[in-house]
Parts: structure tokens; C-alpha cells; sequence
């Protein structure tokens, strides 16, 4: 909350040009008054499969076969850092097209997060809420084709796969 809290001041200050802002470096961790939470990824594999079962999200399918844990790794934690790839770059097309840096920060994680949200509420496939916002001839359709044929989809999909074949070599 108190990151959250020092971005909003600082933006304010930035926009109202009562302070030159080049950076605001913020970070976080649980309340003191908290009680201390064992890392999870710390945990014995039994524990560790315990321990996801019991946050949700995954199927027993999954959880109880080594080589779709590896897989469901993969798909979550790398899958999270492409992800942060993809806003990191919608954050500098922003930037482009005339957004400030954190006007299009804000634009680019909220619509990414309202994307997530959408998918899990309407439990569609992404294809059919892209046809929903796509018009003949529209903007979206332009950029969705020039981002497939610079090789968008297949990029992401070779880097799960790489970083699958990763986990298997170690």
C-alpha cells in the first residue's frame, strides 16, 4: 500500500510541476504486524504441491504429474515474466504514441489485468473477446495483423518451449 501510495503523491507533484521526478524507486514487503509466512518455493516438493493445491488454480491433473508441474511452471512463471515483456513494450508504444511514462504504464497493466479478468470471469477463449473489439478495417485489426506478421504468437509460443526444454536439461 505505501508503493502505491508514494506513486500517486509523486505522479501528482510531477503532473501539478512541483517536483522533477526521474525516478521513484519503491518496494514492498508484508506488514511488521504480520506474522511471518514461510516462503512457499522453500518447501519440500510434498509440502510445495500441498501448499498450490491449497492456493487454487491448478488441477490435480496437473499437481500430481511431475512433467505437467514442469509445464504449469513454465506456463506461470515464465509465462509471467513474458507477460511483463508484452506490458513493458505496450508501456513504450504508449510512450510513442504521446502517453507520459506512467499514464502509460497505468493504461498498459489495467488493461492487461482487465483482459486476465475477463477470461477467467466469461471462461471464453481469448479469440472470441479479440473478434468482439476487432472491426473490419478498424485500428485493432491493423495492429493485430502487423504484430503477427513481425512473428508476435510464434515468439512467445518458441519461448515457452525453449524455456521448457530448459527446465528438462537441468
Amino acid at each position: 500500500m505505501g508503493a502505491l501510495i508514494a506513486y500517486e503523491v509523486t505522479r501528482r507533484l510531477f503532473r501539478e510541476g512541483r517536483a522533477e521526478v526521474a525516478h521513484l524507486l519503491v518496494s514492498g514487503r508484508a506488514a511488521p504486524q504480520l506474522p511471518f509466512r514461510k516462503r512457499r518455493w522453500d518447501l519440500p516438493e510434498p509440502e510445495f504441491v500441498q501448499a498450490l493445491r491449497e492456493l487454487g488454480g491448478f488441477s490435480d491433473e496437473v499437481l500430481n504429474d511431475p512433467e505437467l508441474m514442469d509445464a504449469a511452471t513454465v506456463l506461470g512463471a515464465c509465462g509471467t515474466a513474458f507477460a511483463m515483456r508484452y506490458i513493458r513494450a505496450n508501456i513504450q508504444g504508449g510512450i510513442e504514441i504521446g502517453f507520459d511514462a506512467a499514464t502509460a504504464s497505468l493504461i498498459a497493466a489495467q488493461t492487461v489485468k482487465g483482459a486476465a479478468e475477463l477470461l477467467l470471469k466469461k471462461q471464453t477463449h481469448p479469440e472470441q473477446e479479440i473478434d468482439k473489439v476487432t472491426t473490419p478495417k478498424g485500428c485493432t485489426i491493423a495492429g493485430l495483423n502487423e504484430m503477427e506478421h513481425r512473428g508476435f504468437s510464434s515468439s512467445l509460443i518458441k519461448g515457452l518451449v525453449a524455456s521448457y526444454q530448459k527446465i528438462g536439461q537441468d
